[in-house]
């Protein structure tokens, strides 16, 4: 799995200024190898938004992330699979 993270290029703490809207942007391809680095990733996001009370995402996000992978057969330390007879 591989992500993609922009962010708008700045000069001293202030955005570049380009009529060319491809110069304005930066792009870093991250490539995480393993659920719980994409897992813990996503938590050290959260904890950067603590500032912001109003961001609902940041208690749904880590179970989101948990169960698409448990539903797509991968493992998760930490997780127990109950299974309905």
């Amino acid at each position: 799995m591989t992500w993609v993270v922009q962010g708008r290029r700045e000069i001293k703490g202030k955005p570049i200024d380009t009529p060319y809207d491809d110069a304005k942007w930066k792009s870093l391809i991250i490539t995480p190898r393993k659920p719980e680095e994409i897992i813990q990733r996503a938590e050290n996001y959260i904890a950067q938004l603590a500032e912001y009370p109003h961001v609902n995402d940041k208690a749904v996000l880590p179970f989101l992330l948990r169960k698409a992978f448990i539903e797509n057969g991968y493992y998760i330390e930490g997780i127990e699979k109950i299974l309905a007879k």
